[in-house]
């Protein structure tokens, strides 16, 4: 018994093939594969079938297969990640333009307003020496100052967008008692309790003159929508790796299509009563940035009629 390839070619002897054929009966498989041969074992009565068939062609097929799959099927992966960076880049273009376009426009309009809105101040303040004071006058002055606020508002904002600023090791626990003691007075004004828990050795990394805007801008929120007799509470706690900062306010819950927007430039949820505080919208936005420029995070969360705003900031290693 002999066993031929395509070709013709012997590959396998009677010998080999009656060894091969003795292992297999010994070893009870009635079939399987042994290298490169496939083997079906049937009894025949007086005697048992051992039938053989090469499949080297069918393994090198196989392998032929497996390598083109890997080099065009990668080929492809890649061409399509290229692709997509591509088309990704293209779609986010515009937006990030409108971004810049948007952020230039903010810089130019605050440094085109200081000009005239220091000027028209001056007047007012020369006309009312002169002329004595009148209601006309003084809803001028008063409309000033606010457009002088929002003024100093948007060039603070882009400032804290567009200036990287100088890092220290800073307690933040004395940062934040510091900044909420003034604000004790202004609570008591609007009849709210300001309450603090304040953790110690709470050290970061960051700019205090930042840092104590966020404190400012986050409690002089709390404080406004608050309602009366309700409380607010500022609480400065130490994780592993973050310092984790919560101002808290009772009030009524922000819903939830808008509290990613809270953090956006100009948006007011509550038009009537921002408009007439001279909250122009910008206070939060600055928060964000500010977080953002202290590799840390703020977030806006409600539960049980309460409304809190989470910081969290990397500890200073």
């Amino acid at each position: 018994m002999l066993a031929a390839d395509n070709d013709g070619r012997f590959v396998y002897d009677d010998e080999e093939l009656a060894e091969i054929a003795r292992e297999i009966a010994d070893g009870g498989k009635e079939h399987g594969s042994r290298g490169s041969l496939m083997f079906l074992m049937a009894d025949k009565g007086g005697y048992t079938l051992v039938a053989f068939m090469d499949n080297t062609v069918m393994q090198g097929s196989m392998a032929t297969l497996f390598r083109y799959t890997c080099v065009f099927g990668g080929g492809a992966i890649l061409l399509l990640f290229f692709l997509a960076i591509y088309l990704a880049k293209k779609i986010v273009k515009p937006l990030e333009e409108s971004y810049r376009r948007q952020k230039q426009f903010i810089s130019d309009a605050g440094h085109e307003l200081k000009t005239p809105v220091s000027i028209i101040s001056a007047n007012a303040e020369l006309l009312a020496r002169e002329a004595g004071s009148s209601q006309w006058l003084s809803n001028i002055q008063y409309e000033n100052e606010r457009m002088g606020v929002l003024v100093a508002q948007l060039l603070e904002l882009v400032r804290t967008e567009n200036v990287s600023p100088r890092m220290e090791c800073i307690d933040l626990g004395r940062l934040v008692s510091g900044e909420a003691l003034p604000f004790e007075s202004v609570a008591f004004e609007n009849g709210v309790t300001l309450e603090s828990s304040v953790a110690d050795g709470v050290q970061v990394s960051g700019n205090s003159i930042q840092l104590r805007q966020l404190i400012s801008i986050l409690l002089d929120n709390a404080i406004r929508h608050c309602g009366h007799g309700g409380t607010v509470g500022i609480v400065l706690a130490k994780g592993k790796n973050a310092a984790f900062l919560s101002v808290i306010n009772d009030g009524e819950e922000i819903p939830k299509e808008q509290r990613e927007k809270i953090f956006e430039r100009f948006y007011r949820a509550d038009q009537a009563r921002n408009s007439e505080s001279g909250n122009y919208g910008l206070g939060l936005a600055i928060a964000k940035a500010v977080v953002t420029a202290h590799r840390g995070r703020i977030e806006v969360l409600c539960h049980e009629a309460k409304v809190e705003f989470a910081v969290r900031i990397p500890l200073q290693k």
